[in-house]
């Protein structure tokens, strides 16, 4: 079951203002459980579920992007798609999000497809993170509990229409004619005999006045709405805006709507330099919400994103979100039966018991509700919980800003125009890192206590003998703090 939704529009201009861009991004998403059903909510309750962290948005089959682009009316030049493919292909930010593109031009004239895929290879200048369960397994390769559902991005989709706003006309002064003047002023001079007539004269001299300029009026309104790109006639699923609340309706200066556009079709060609700073621009503000900075010369007029790829999908455009994730998932089904078996043990209070005995209930309501023939086992429940909290965690903690989606003009060797590029080493990529990333530490370290308990033991059986005090201690020292559950801190 897959359903396609607008995530937001924007419009941005470059400094001069020479150029104007219209943003519209959408995803298609596909609902791996049959009990998830995405056409059953509106757009505004479906982007919330994909943001409430309790479903793993993970990267589907063939996931790729779409660029659409159009300049001043037109699909954008096939000799300008060879160079912008270049400068996309090489962008640093491919390496730091930790993926591998494939970069092709599309059928449909001024699209361009990009292929994304998990990057598997292990650089062999770093270690390896040491994981005491699944050493081998890549982190491109986690998997949630199986009580967690998931929800597969397949694709997104950027339209970006360029254009030169037209320049503002001046309002001119209306004149009467030549003959109407010298009318007029005969039948003044002429005296009150013959007043009659001259009003009549004035009146048709006024009415032939207003006439002129209505018709003129009407032919600078059909000048107007020809000017309009002929893509707004045309349906498809994302002319339908986003649904906003009602608190991100107050921050909004205006709204963006397609009816305003207005365009210069006969001014100064595009550039492809123009053309790359405008698309790094939009596929920055598609991925982060704030980004700290945009391409240079390009500022952002206005902007009603409800929800940003890294905020839906942190998996692929969070930078290092998969290796904290996979870093601490290897935790999670010890510290699941340590939970449940110090939580039914009958030293603890009776108001932990109940608050778990709540949360199995709640779960199993849900499990049944999906068609599941067995009871979920109380630790598939509790790693499942802690699952969620961890996707939370991760997602609330702040980033390194995004390196450009474009980068230098490609040199262009032969005379068919094949583009060639050196590509960026790891270590130059590494060198303009703006500053250390969060994500990229390994798990906080875990006391001693914790520390020497796990190495004692040689099966993670024997880890349900500790008592909740061991088991508490070694939570804070995987996670930073106490986990909640419905409560229970």
């Amino acid at each position: 079951m897959s359903r396609t939704v607008e995530i937001g529009r924007a419009v941005l201009h470059s400094a001069n203002g020479s150029l104007h861009l219209w943003l519209t991004a959408a995803i298609t998403v596909w609902s791996q459980q049959q009990s998830t059903n995405p056409q059953q909510l509106d757009q505004y309750r479906f982007l919330e579920l994909l943001l409430s962290g309790d479903y793993w948005v993970c990267r589907g089959y063939d996931m790729h992007i779409i660029l659409d682009i159009s300049v001043l009316l037109e699909p954008l030049n096939r000799d300008h798609v060879p160079q912008l493919m270049g400068v996309l292909r090489e962008a640093s930010v491919w390496h730091q999000l930790g993926l591998n593109v494939t970069i092709s031009e599309s059928e449909v004239q001024g699209q361009i497809r990009i292929s994304i895929a998990h990057h598997r290879n292990v650089d062999e200048n770093t270690t390896p993170a040491r994981h005491r369960l699944g050493v081998n397994v890549p982190s491109a390769d986690i998997k949630p509990p199986e009580m967690v559902p998931v929800i597969s991005l397949n694709s997104v989709r950027l339209s970006l229409d360029i254009l030169q706003p037209r320049p503002a006309s001046k309002a001119k002064k209306r004149k009467m004619s030549r003959d109407a003047n010298q009318k007029l002023g005969t039948l003044i001079d002429a005296g009150s005999d013959n007043s009659n007539n001259a009003q009549a004269a004035l009146l048709d001299s006024s009415v032939t006045m207003v006439s002129n300029m209505q018709q003129q009026h009407f032919e600078e309104e059909i000048l107007l709405e020809s000017s309009v790109s002929p893509s707004n006639n045309q349906s498809n699923p994302w002319d339908n805006p986003v649904s906003i609340s009602p608190h991100q309706v107050k921050k909004r200066c205006y709204a963006v709507s397609y009816e305003s556009k207005s365009t210069n079709s006969g001014g100064q060609p595009v550039e492809v330099a123009d053309i790359s700073a405008m698309v790094d621009a939009a596929m920055r503000i598609s991925v982060c919400r704030n980004p700290s900075r945009v391409s240079g010369g390009v500022k952002i007029v206005t902007s009603t994103f409800s929800a940003t790829l890294s905020e839906v999908c942190p998996a692929l455009f969070t930078p290092h979100y998969l290796q904290a994730l996979s870093q601490r998932a290897h935790f999670l089904p010890t510290l699941s039966r340590s939970m449940v078996r110090v939580t039914c043990s009958p030293r603890n209070s009776v108001s932990l018991q109940e608050k778990m005995t709540t949360l199995l209930e709640e779960h199993s309501a849900r499990w049944n509700a999906a068609s599941h023939d067995s009871i979920p086992f109380p630790e598939d429940v509790v790693r499942s919980r802690l699952w969620k909290h961890l996707q939370s965690s991760l997602s609330e903690r702040p980033t390194k800003s995004l390196l450009p989606f474009v980068t230098a003009a490609p040199k262009v060797h032969d005379r068919l125009g094949i583009v060639e590029s050196s590509r960026i080493t790891d270590r130059e990529v590494s060198s303009t890192a703006p500053e250390e990333d969060v994500f990229s530490e390994p798990c906080a370290p875990l006391s001693s206590v914790s520390v020497s308990k796990i190495q004692a033991v040689d099966e993670d059986d024997d880890l349900l003998l500790a008592d909740a005090g061991d088991i508490m201690m070694l939570w804070e020292g995987f996670d930073g703090g106490d986990v909640a559950i419905d409560g229970v801190q």
